[in-house]
Order: structure tokens, then sequence, then C-alpha cells
């Protein structure tokens, strides 16, 4: 006997089985009353079952793996944006740059756990297409099993990927507290509400909902409309509300001025951010576990590759056409622009339409900076180039490339003409839905962003002091006000660009008239300036007779300054402060001090409105050696 079996019952499930152990396992059960037969067949069905639990449990690693391999990808991302803007911007304005992409991460950890994932992706009861309305906090993860903790954190990602696109546009002129505005309400509200659109199963654009628009929705498999169209056209918002930085688009002021000076900086920020979107796309599939997920990904890898190779040299082609230079930064915008335009049909598009996507990315940025230089739009890091309009490029590509096949297999829809692009002969409804997703997710945040960046501008919290741009925010709002961060002579990079510490005791309202100027007066105009040794800028003061100018100092008004190492920067009691004091000065003679007190006020004067008359009419030249001329526009009541 073993267990409920006589020896011959053992016998037979052992010659069966061909195992003593499976023969044992079966005797285990109620043969006497099942028989062998029937005994052995609950005994098999009961192991198929187990073997199926474990391979679940072996899927679920396998895509949890998989999900949180590309979430920590796509949250490497966020070095990548730091790393570029740092490079762009100028060097007196790198550390609060990543100090804002830092918090970006931070916040959208707690305002995403407590409520934007539940705006996002909560729906339990009485769902609807809008906004979800529970898992607050995660309460109700914690109780299923397994939890959506993977889930939630590759969500996070995208959510601080989305809000840190804005941050390079406003840059060197925005203040800190109100980018943390900004930051809480993108993660809370403004990005879960369209995340919650286009990714939520019960979304009102989600291909997946059998209710969604035209009965078939709107396809961004990754990210172009919900993640790059919105942060791109919050750039553009933030941008305009904030304003320019001072001087910018001034005539005789060369764009140069206001470039960054560390292309290593924006080259490794963009190798980063490259390298992320291998999670950002591929990922997107959220697992990896069988054959159809596996091409997928693999897919996914390829488009993704092809697009962006092909966009950053179709962008250094065109932008030595326009300039004849081979520009390293144009290369790196280019291939932002060709990752931001493949992101919404990498799952969806053949290998060849990626070529084409890449293709047309190109001129859409290369015009699109023309045409934000035109409108006089300020925006260093050129998002909404890059995430705008690229972002809605990739929306209408997939709208006429997505392959009928791909789009069957991805969202499991049934054959037909709704379900392939309009390339392919199909109905349009496609097309149709993703122009209908371009117009109602910009209209959401343009509407949202206008509201909070001009009720920041009405409220006077938007924008730095004038006196704080021209220093650099690193050494007012970063904690370096006495330049105790950075030696300006023994840092030969900033000496070259005139960084000069503060004055001690220096006030923005050290006006003796306050009530007359009740801010501290700026020089705004043509500036002449001499050259010490070590090309370092010195303090500045009215050329001519210097303390005892007595021309009055009005808003708007144009002054000469020159510079003089040993003189004080105030005239009559008002400081003197150059709007930007790390503008280069060309034609300026290291090592070789050229006096201004060679030529009389009356000279100068004729010089400079003389070469006022040069900039208007498109020339540029030079005051003579060591001289430059740089038109500042003054922002006193700012």
């Amino acid at each position: 006997m073993s267990g409920n079996c006589s020896d011959a019952q053992y016998e037979e499930l052992v010659r069966i089985t061909a195992s003593e152990q499976a023969a044992s396992a079966v005797c285990a059960l109620d043969v006497a009353t099942l028989g062998v037969q029937n005994a052995l067949l609950q005994w098999t069905v009961s192991r198929i079952q187990a073997q199926e639990q474990r391979s679940k449990e072996m899927e679920y690693g396998i895509d949890a793996s998989f999900l949180l391999m590309s979430a920590y990808q796509v949250f490497l991302m966020q070095a990548g944006f730091a790393l570029y803007a740092a490079g762009v911007v100028r060097a007196k304005n790198i550390a609060m740059v990543l100090l804002k992409n830092f918090m970006d991460a931070c916040i959208a950890a707690l305002s995403f756990w407590l409520v934007g994932y539940a705006f996002a992706f909560g729906a339990k009861d009485n769902t609807n297409g809008f906004i979800g309305h529970s898992d607050f906090a995660l309460q109700e993860s914690e109780e299923k099993e397994p939890t959506n903790y993977a889930y939630w954190f590759w969500n996070w990602a995208f959510s601080a990927a989305a809000t840190t696109i804005l941050s390079g546009s406003i840059a060197e002129r925005a203040t800190f507290h109100s980018y943390l505005m900004y930051s809480f309400f993108m993660t809370i509200f403004v990005y879960p509400v369209v995340a919650h659109w286009m990714w939520s199963d019960d979304g009102w654009l989600n291909p997946h909902n059998p209710s969604a628009i035209l009965g078939s929705g709107a396809i961004d498999f990754a990210g172009t409309s919900v993640v790059h169209l919105m942060g791109g056209f919050a750039s553009v918002v933030g941008s305009i509300a904030t304003g320019p930085r001072t001087g910018r688009f001034d005539s005789l002021l060369p764009r140069s001025a206001f470039k960054g000076g560390s292309p290593a900086l924006y080259v490794l920020g963009t190798f980063l951010l490259w390298f992320g979107w291998y999670g950002f796309n591929p990922g997107s599939f959220l697992g990896v576990h069988n054959y159809h997920l596996a091409e997928g990904v693999s897919r996914a890898a390829v488009c993704t590759t092809l697009s962006t190779g092909t966009a950053a040299i179709f962008t250094l082609f065109l932008s030595y056409g326009r300039t004849h230079t081979w520009d390293l930064l144009a290369v790196c915008t280019g291939a932002l622009a060709g990752l931001v335009s493949i992101t919404g049909g990498c799952a969806v598009v053949t290998p060849w339409a990626s070529v084409v996507c890449g293709v047309v990315a190109a001129p859409i940025l290369v015009y699109g900076e023309v045409m934000m230089e035109w409108l006089k739009i300020d925006d260093p890091v050129s998002a909404f180039p890059v995430h705008g309009l690229c972002g809605i490029w990739g929306m209408l590509f997939t709208g006429f490339l997505a392959k009928e096949e791909y789009v069957v297999a991805v969202y499991d829809k049934p054959m037909g003409e709704r379900h392939k692009g309009a390339f392919y002969n199909g109905s349009g409804d496609l097309l149709l839905n993703q122009v209908i997703s371009i117009g109602v997710i910009m209209g959401w945040t343009v509407f949202w962003m206008s509201c909070l960046f001009f009720g920041m501008r009405f409220l006077g919290i938007l924008r730095v002091p004038l006196e704080e741009e021209a220093m650099g925010m690193d050494r007012k709002a970063g904690g370096d006000q006495e330049g105790k961060l950075v030696d300006p002579k023994g840092d030969t990079k900033l000496a070259s660009t005139g960084y000069m510490p503060p004055l001690p005791g220096y006030s923005p309202t050290s006006s003796p008239d306050n009530t007359q100027h009740p801010r501290q007066h700026r020089v705004n105009g043509p500036t002449l300036v001499t050259i010490s040794e070590g090309g370092y800028t010195p303090n500045v003061t009215f050329a001519g007779s210097g303390p005892q100018v007595s021309e009055p100092i009005s808003n708007g008004s144009t002054h000469m300054v020159s510079a003089d190492g040993g003189s004080p920067r105030t005239v009559a009691g008002h400081q003197v402060v150059p709007i930007d004091a790390n503008l280069p000065i060309a034609n300026a003679q290291k090592s070789k001090q050229v006096a201004a007190k060679t030529m009389t006020p009356k000279d100068m004067e004729m010089q400079l409105q003389a070469k006022e008359q040069e900039g208007k009419e498109g020339r540029k030249g030079s005051l003579g050696p060591g001289w430059d001329e740089f038109f500042w526009k003054s922002e006193n009541q700012r």
C-alpha cells in the first residue's frame, strides 16, 4: 500500500507516470473513490494550474523588471535635460538651472503620489474619459495583488520629464519660486489629466477604449503629445510671459553673446537623453515576456534610432546652408527633434517611415527657431521648436504612416481602414483623431499655463529683478551674493567674459531719491568699456567727468559708460549696473589697457551716433581697438 492506493494501483500509476514520486502524489488523493484514471486526471489538472500560476508570476517578474529598468532610463533623462540646459545657458546661471531640474523630480515624487496618479489612472467606479478620481496616495494600489508600484514609478518618471522640458526655456530670468509653483501645478493637475485622456483605459482618446473618439481613438504610443507637445507649448507660454533675456533681441548685440560656453555639457546631455529615450519608446510596451512584445520593443528601438540619426544629419546640413558653419548645437537639437517626432508612432510604423519622420523634423526645427527669432520669443534651449512643433509633426506623421498590421497587433484592433494611416489608403479617421488630439492638448496646456504664468507676472513674482539678472542667478538667488563661490580673477573663463562681483553694501534701492527713482538706475544704450590686465572688466562709471556727471537718469534713456578700474560704480549717488556683466567684449586686446580719457565725451557721442546709424542700416563694425558697442534695454519698473 502507498497512501490511498493498493499495491496494484500504485504499480499501475508508476507505469503510467514513469515516476514513483508522481505516483505517490496521485495516491495522496482519494483513489478509492475516484479510481486510478480520474485521480490521475485530477492530479494532472492541478499540476497544469500550478504551472500556469508560476508562468504568470514569471511573466509578471519579467515585465516588472523590464518596466522598472525602462523607468530608470527615463529618470536618467532628468540628468540629460539638466546637462543640456547647463551647456546652453551662460556660466552665471548654471547652478540655478541644475537646481530647477533636480527639484522637478522631487516635487513630482510627492505631487504625483498624492494626487497626480489618481487623476491620471485612478478609475474605480463611475469612470469617465476626462479625469481619474481614485487611488490617491496609492491607497488602493497597496491593496491589490500584485501592486501597481512599478506602473506608478514608470508614470512618475514620465511626469517629471514632461515638466522639465520648460526649465531651460525660462532660464536666466525667471524666479526660482515661480518655477516651483509651475512644477507642482504641472505634475499634480495639468499633465495627469492629459495622461488620463490618452493612456487610461477609459480615456476618451485611448485606442483601447471602445468608447473612444470616433470609435478608434488617437495613437500616441510613448508621449509625443502627452509629454512633448504639452511640454513644448508650456515652454512657449512661459517664454512669452517671462519675456526675453535683457538685450537678447537688441539689433547690435550678437546672438552669440547669449550662448553658453560648454559644448561638452550639452553633448553629454544629448547622449543621455538619447539613451533614456530607449526606455521612453521601447519601454512603453510595458513588458517583454512573449514574442509579440519582443518584436514590438525591437521595432520601436530601430525606428527611434533611424529617426534620430536622420534628423541630426539633415539639421546639420540645413544649419550649414544658413550659417556656413558646422554647428554642434544644431546637431544636438536635431537629434532631439528626431526623438520627439518618432515617439508617438515608434510602435506602429516601419523603419523606412521613421527615416521620413527624421527628414521632415529637421526643417521644422530649423525654421521653427527662425520663427521664434522673428517673433522675438526667447527660448534658450529651443524647447518649443523641438518639443512643441516636432510634437505636432509626430502626431500627424503617425496619422499618415501608421501601418495597419502593427496597429492591430499593438492595440488589439480588428483589421480595417479605420486603423491605418492615410498613406496606406486609410479612411482618414486616424488622421482626424490625431488632429483633434493635437488641438485639445494644445488648448488645455495653453489655457492653464497662461493662467499660471500671466497670473504670476501680474503678481510680480515671475521674473527676477534686473540687477539679479545682470549678476547671474547663481550669485543672487543661488546664495553666492559675495562672489565667494567663484574667483573672477583666477577663473580665466569668467574673467574673459567680464564677470564682476557686486559692490559691498549693494542694495537694489540704494538711490538717494527713492520717490523719484524707486528702483536701481541702470544703463540703457551704447556702453563703452576699457579692458584692464587679463581681460577682466572692472567697475564702470559714466565717461567724461566721472562722479560729477549731472545728466538726468530716466527710464529708457541712453548713456555712455566707460570702465575705470579704480572708480566706484556710482554716479551722482546712483549705482550703474550693466544689464549683463557676462557679455564678451569684442576686439579687446588682452593685457593692454585702453584709455578712455583720451577721448572727450563729445567725441564718444559722435562715434556712438555714427555707430548706431550703422546698426540701423544692418552693418556692424567697431569703435576702435578695445571698444565694443552694446545696446541694453532698461526695465527699471519691471
